[in-house]
């Protein structure tokens, strides 16, 4: 029957939502042990890089909170781990001192590209034995609920 159908496009539906948690999670896990030698965690990672990226290297802490997509005290939790680890430095603006900002240093950027290296490595071991063409696919279903995740 067509409800019988649905049933069965619900749970794989579930099961997918379920896989993607357990597939981040074991990225997550073998990362931060990839990364105990720099004395990072993924997500410590992931800000640096978004900020040497997307932030043009420098912005202001309100700036790094939207292009994280986090609050504002995880942003600076994780600002101030980094600051300590000499990978960002943080400063006031000269115009308006209310406003902080924070910018990567060369450390920072070294580590990034190092890191870069490190994550295309990591990318084989996860797509080997996928075709371009299904990769391609997953790449665009991935963007869409990212989307629809944000609307």
């Amino acid at each position: 029957t067509s409800e019988d159908i649905m049933n069965k496009i619900t749970d794989k539906r579930k099961d997918c939502f379920y896989m993607i948690k357990q597939l981040h999670d074991n990225i997550e896990k073998n990362a931060n042990n990839a990364l105990k030698k720099y004395d990072l965690t993924m997500m410590q990672l992931g800000a640096l890089m978004r900020l040497n990226k997307d932030g043009g290297g420098e912005c202001t802490l309100k700036e790094f909170e939207k292009l994280l997509h986090l609050a504002q005290s995880t942003t600076a939790g994780i600002v101030k781990r980094l600051e300590q680890k000499k990978f960002v430095e943080c400063f006031g603006d000269p115009f308006d001192k209310r406003i902080k900002k924070v910018r990567i240093t060369a450390e920072g950027i070294k580590l990034c590209s190092i890191a870069a290296v490190d994550m295309e490595h990591a990318a084989k071991k996860y797509t080997k034995g996928i075709s371009k063409e299904e990769l391609n696919t997953f790449v665009n279903v991935i963007i869409k609920l990212c989307e629809n995740a944000d609307s």
